[in-house]
């Protein structure tokens, strides 16, 4: 299929790669460059109120990134916070007429050049049996507390932190939270919300690494109790304070691990 908006011309793959009751999600491709992205279209007209509210989120917070970027340069040279790795990019936004009126966004990924690396969270249980190492589940959480602690400093409550909704790129350790449309906006996000924000991110985590959500336990071969404790903590509605937690986390990280580069690592659910 062919969309054409204004100059630009997007060549959309045939079935969609993911779908909700919502909307759906393709791979396209800018015709004139060849760079992909993924475009996430609204089911019907009556879907578009989500996709709208995803599209203002989306550039509010690459706005605000942009903009710590530029001031963090000035103290900081060479360094990058890279808060604009945590979610996708808005490429472009559009009603498409010859779709029914329905919303469509193109969504590019800050170092991605093909977001067919992209792989969701529970993909790796669900489709692959797999669970998270404890080593590989700390980058993980640790990219959603420092992007939580982003949102919600600017009035935003995520809301959807499931493992369908988290997209990852193992091998350059990227973590992203993809749909934005059911995120709430507030003048300041209240103490429950954050909480329950950061709670939802420890649950999705830990049940990624083989941790029984409804019981409480971690997977019984978890050998580090520290740190699934600290992870037990957050799910449990203890912390409302994203970036406080970021910071004690990678303190505890710091103790467990270090934080030397380690290549993204699945196991078996066996015992």
């Amino acid at each position: 299929m062919i969309l054409d908006r204004g100059s630009v011309r997007y060549q959309v793959g045939g079935k969609p790669v993911a779908k909700t009751d919502s909307y759906r999600v393709y791979v396209c491709e800018d015709a004139a460059s060849g760079r992909r992205y993924l475009l996430q279209v609204a089911t019907s007209v009556a879907g578009n109120g989500g996709l709208d509210r995803a599209q203002f989120l989306l550039k509010k917070l690459g706005s605000t990134a942009e903009l710590f970027e530029q001031e963090n340069a000035l103290v900081n040279p060479g360094q990058l916070v890279s808060y604009d790795r945590l979610f996708p990019q808005l490429v472009d936004s559009f009603i498409a007429e010859d779709q029914g009126g329905r919303r469509i966004n193109i969504l590019g990924f800050t170092e991605v050049d093909d977001p067919a690396l992209l792989v969701p969270l529970s993909n790796l249980a669900v489709k692959d049996g797999l669970r998270v190492s404890l080593t590989s589940s700390a980058w993980v959480m640790g990219r959603l507390l420092k992007l939580l602690g982003f949102a919600h400093g600017e009035g935003i409550a995520v809301k959807a932190l499931g493992g369908g909704n988290i997209l990852l790129e193992p091998a350059q350790h990227f973590a992203l939270v993809f749909d934005w449309s059911s995120a709430t906006t507030y003048r300041e996000v209240p103490a429950k919300v954050r909480k329950d924000d950061i709670a939802s991110a420890a649950k999705t985590v830990l049940a990624s690494t083989g941790a029984n959500i409804e019981t409480g336990k971690s997977f019984p071969l978890d050998s580090e109790p520290r740190y699934t404790d600290f992870l037990w903590r957050l799910a449990r509605g203890r912390e409302a304070d994203a970036l406080r937690a970021h910071k004690r986390f990678y303190e505890l990280i710091d103790e467990l691990w270090g934080r030397e580069f380690r290549k993204f690592k699945t196991l078996p659910f066996q015992i």
